[in-house]
């Protein structure tokens, strides 16, 4: 069986979950920091006369809202951006599946010419780079590697069995 296009759908949409989810921690932890920040400043300004800590808390509120806009901002465009670039991979990979999976067919089309034209080592060897380097559960590949190797046992059998008959011949030709 070829490589199957869907197991690297799944394995992108897995990739693209953590980098979605690594910006949004990230956005959080942002989002927290100006927090903290800005309330530490707000604390230190806190001196003075009732209306002027009334003031200065309004401001820090405004500055705090701003500051959290821009922060959002940030975290959704990091957030685009890594969707970007997860449909990128996403594509890159389908690409390089494809060509996979194209180059395994050519070799076993290869293969099959090789034993359909009695090259049954060569037909082996095509089958065998399909398993090891492209896909180990291909069962085109075993088929041809089987019968290839079913086929040589049996010339071999039936050399042997020529060898034999020849030798015997000979051996009684010599006896008379």
């Amino acid at each position: 069986m070829l490589l199957n296009p869907g197991t690297i759908e799944i394995i992108n949409d897995q990739k693209l979950k953590r980098r979605v989810t690594m910006n949004t921690e990230l956005g959080r932890m942002l989002i927290l920091g100006s927090v903290v920040c800005l309330l530490a400043a707000g604390c230190e300004q806190r001196t003075g006369t009732d209306t002027q800590k009334g003031t200065d808390l309004s401001r820090t509120s405004d500055t705090l809202q701003t500051d959290l806009q821009k922060v959002a901002a940030k975290a959704d465009q990091a957030a685009q951006q890594a969707k970007q670039e997860a449909e990128k991979a996403t594509e890159q990979a389908q690409a390089e599946v494809g060509a996979k999976i194209a180059k395994a067919k050519e070799l076993l089309a290869q293969a099959q010419e090789l034993f359909d034209s009695g090259k049954l080592q060569a037909a082996i060897d095509k089958a065998q780079m399909v398993l090891n380097q492209y896909d180990p559960n291909s069962s085109l590949a075993k088929d041809i590697i089987n019968t290839a190797k079913a086929r040589l046992q049996q010339m071999a059998e039936e050399q042997a069995a020529s060898v034999t008959e020849g030798v015997q011949d000979v051996i009684g030709g010599m006896g008379q």
